[in-house]
């Protein structure tokens, strides 16, 4: 008889133990591969859901950054706005006689529109025209207008200009109308009239919902004296009062500046000297007599004098 081999019951009981080792990295294994295979399923299934997420929020974020600060934003309009006459105490009118207006430039140094923004005043009315966009949820009301920083001197009595005429491409959309008489007591909107006066007292009360745009276009009006002066629309939005100042020029579609000049005749009419721009396409800057210039009852000029 064979005797009995004494490692017999330790080799199993290890072969047993390795297999059951063996068995549980599987087991591990196939545990972490399957919790991988989860969560990618899980992430594909929640990026798209993240994204809308995240899309969300920057919406929100961009639209209450619109929303902040003042309830309208102010931008150029279209119609044109300016006078047809300018006045200034410097000998502009001497040194530039028999030059040519170039209607198309903007330059500053010589006869333009430029030319005249930057160095003339208008006579006895000047104005704006801009497009006022709501940017509020609520409803923005436009009520008014504020005269500020008015300051006033002598009417300007050296020199009279009229500029090249010009017309007006206007709008689509009739724009809000307003004449404010800058002198007065307490400027208040009015009405601007058919023959570009001031007219009764109008309320202003422009109601624009979030989104909408409408183009005002506003005349401000010199009675006697030469004045400065800069303007603000005063806005309503949720039980908030706010002003937004106009821009008197601008450079492009940026404010240039926001301070105004008008100035009224002389009481007389008499200029030291006084100049037209000729009729055409191509405008010459002439001197011309005083003969050669009506007034009307507004304290207008009209250049009646050889075309």
């Amino acid at each position: 008889m064979t005797p009995p081999d004494p490692d017999r019951y330790p080799r199993e009981s290890n072969d047993i133990a390795r297999a059951s080792a063996e068995e549980q990295k599987r087991s591990n294994r196939k545990g972490l591969w399957l919790g991988i295979a989860t969560l990618a399923v899980t992430a594909a299934v929640g990026i798209p859901a993240g994204c809308d997420a995240y899309r969300g929020w920057k919406d929100d974020a961009e639209q209450k950054q619109f929303e902040a600060g003042a309830p309208i934003q102010i931008s150029a309009g279209e119609s044109y706005y300016g006078p047809g006459w300018w006045a200034t105490d410097e000998d502009l009118g001497d040194q530039n006689e028999g030059k040519p207006f170039d209607m198309s430039s903007t330059a500053t140094n010589t006869p333009s529109w430029g030319w005249l923004w930057s160095h003339w005043t208008p006579l006895n009315a000047t104005g704006t025209a801009v497009n006022v966009l709501s940017k509020h949820k609520h409803t923005v009301l436009v009520q008014g207008v504020d005269i500020t920083h008015l300051k006033c001197t002598e009417a300007t009595t050296r020199t009279l200009f009229r500029n090249p005429t010009i017309g007006d491409g206007g709008t689509l959309e009739q724009p809000a109308k307003y004449a404010l008489n800058i002198e007065a007591a307490r400027p208040v909107p009015r009405q601007l009239t058919t023959d570009n006066r001031p007219g009764d007292p109008k309320s202003m009360n422009i109601t624009l919902d979030q989104g909408d745009q409408r183009e005002v276009v506003i005349q401000f009006f010199a009675a006697a004296r030469s004045c400065t002066f800069q303007a603000a629309l005063i806005v309503s939005s949720e039980g908030k009062r706010y002003k937004q100042q106009l821009p008197a020029t601008w450079d492009g579609e940026k404010p240039e500046s926001y301070t105004f000049h008008v100035t009224a005749p002389p009481a007389d009419f008499k200029y030291k000297t006084l100049y037209v721009a000729t009729s055409g396409l191509n405008p010459v800057i002439e001197r011309v007599t005083p003969s050669d210039i009506t007034w009307d009852k507004f304290n207008r000029p009209a250049y009646v004098g050889p075309q």
